[in-house]
């Protein structure tokens, strides 16, 4: 069986089990069935073996209640292993439409924010990061005409808004730092390998964070009031992992959200304009309010 029905298997087994009541492996192959993937016992016990030592989600079963879960205190990268099947699952089906007819592009249509540059870099900086390599490349930040060159331990790739990003340290520094790969040039992947400290994880630094700036800092309780309309969405679309649902009646609702203060926090919340009010903390607050009467200077004159 071809290796995008692997993935679209895959995809099916882990969303069936993460939802309650949780399944017996009858039910997850009549889950199958009904996408079409008719598999044995066998290939579908392998499924989950793969599953669990190729992508760290380990899937148990519990012998007096004959169902399948997913135990999420030792299964690695859940989150970013189901949106990378999503991803492959839209492309494949998107292929297989366009292969069909190419007229079903006049039905589609994607945000439009320009080709996105360094996309080629990708697959180098996925070895470097494997395979614990130094990479060199050339970088120009936004906010300088000049370019430097860098050369970087890499730990780990990414995404956001779209947009991709190397996080490593750089030679003879300690501290992490982050490179949109949009702004690359001229990158080479060493042959030399640098020492991979086991016990420091560069995906933690996020856990806490909206967006790719400032994960150095420490993580507050950020409370914050939705009108009722744009309540529904937040609920629907929360805004982070920790978020939860403080208080909810007929004039909106309060949520609390564990993160680091960050550029793209402030970001966030002045998108949503007069829907959203900041509750705590008071130097989020006011923040939020500094960057509103500057913004209102604009439009005195």
């Amino acid at each position: 069986m071809s290796y995008r029905a692997t993935i679209r298997r895959y995809l099916i087994i882990i969303e069936r089990v993460s939802q309650q009541p949780y399944p017996t492996l009858q039910q997850i192959n009549d889950a199958l069935q009904e996408h079409g993937l008719d598999v044995s016992a066998r290939t579908l016990q392998r499924n989950l073996e793969s599953i669990r030592d190729e992508f760290g989600i380990n899937i148990t079963y519990n012998r007096s209640r004959h169902e399948y879960r997913i135990e999420e205190s030792n299964s690695l990268n859940q989150d970013t292993f189901l949106h990378f099947l999503q991803i492959f699952h839209l492309a494949d089906l998107l292929g297989d439409a366009i292969h069909r007819s190419s007229s079903v592009l006049n039905y589609i249509k994607f945000q439009n924010i320009g080709l996105l540059q360094g996309i080629h870099w990708l697959k180098d900086l996925l070895h470097a990061v494997k395979e614990h390599r130094y990479i060199t490349f050339t970088h120009k930040s936004f906010q300088s005409a000049s370019e430097k060159r860098i050369r970087l331990r890499p730990y780990l790739i990414k995404e956001y808004m779209s947009r991709w990003y190397v996080i490593g340290k750089p030679d003879n520094s300690d501290s992490y730092r982050t490179y949109g790969i949009d702004r690359i040039s001229a990158l080479q992947v060493d042959s030399t390998r640098f020492k991979f400290q086991k016990n420091q994880d560069p995906s933690a630094f996020f856990d806490s964070v909206i967006g790719i700036s400032d994960y150095s800092n420490l993580p507050e309780e950020v409370v914050l009031h939705f009108r009722p309309m744009q309540a529904r969405y937040v609920k629907a679309l929360p805004w982070h992992p920790s978020q939860q649902v403080l208080h909810e009646d007929e004039f909106g609702m309060q949520i609390q959200i564990n993160v680091i203060i960050n550029y793209e926090l402030v970001l966030l919340i002045l998108m949503h304009g007069n829907t959203v009010k900041v509750l705590e903390p008071d130097s989020l607050r006011n923040l939020i309010k500094k960057h509103l009467q500057s913004a209102l200077k604009q439009y005195r004159s």
